[in-house]
């Protein structure tokens, strides 16, 4: 008997659901397409690292820290450390064709992170990068970019010198 009752009551549940999405009282989230997935200056340089690249890698626009660095904490620090590193994220990552591995990461820097937040955080993901063995290559903003400049840079870093940081290439 309780079998039937729970199975009534399911299915009207089901039914009071259909009806509500057929009469379009659904209530619609409040989210819209963003124009634009990069801003212009990152646009400018990402023509700039595909031309450097000469198609040697793919590029990865806007990636999460959270999907470059593996937390290694203690199971009380865990949370702590994992939230430092969540919304943050680097302007490019590079990565091997074959595997998808992630060779090196980019941060394009304009005048924003002249400021205290900005270079506070620019200090813990430069940090963070070195303690975990990722790559970190900083390129200053600039209306033009010398090609040359930026492949050598990424040459160095990917096929030997560990420098985690070269403000004055590109």
């Amino acid at each position: 008997m309780w079998f039937f009752i729970i199975i009534i009551i399911v299915f009207v549940i089901v039914l009071a659901i259909l009806a509500r999405k057929k009469s379009g009282t659904e209530i619609k989230l409040p989210y819209a397409k963003k124009d634009y997935f990069l801003t212009r200056a990152e646009v400018d340089f990402f023509k700039a690292l595909e031309k450097a690249t000469e198609n040697k890698y793919y590029i990865f626009p806007q990636v999460s820290l959270s999907d470059l660095l593996l937390v290694k904490a203690k199971k009380g620090e865990y949370y702590k450390y994992r939230n430092k590193i969540d919304r943050k994220s680097v302007d490019f990552i590079l990565a091997e064709k074959e595997s998808l591995k992630p060779l090196l990461a980019i941060e394009l820097d304009d005048s924003s992170h002249s400021y205290g937040k900005r270079k506070e955080r620019d200090i813990f993901v430069e940090k963070a990068f070195k303690d975990a063995g990722v790559n970190l290559l900083r390129i200053n903003y600039k209306r033009e970019y010398n090609i040359q400049d930026i492949s050598i840079a990424i040459y160095n870093i990917i096929n030997g010198s560990k420098k985690i940081s070269d403000k004055n290439e590109g």
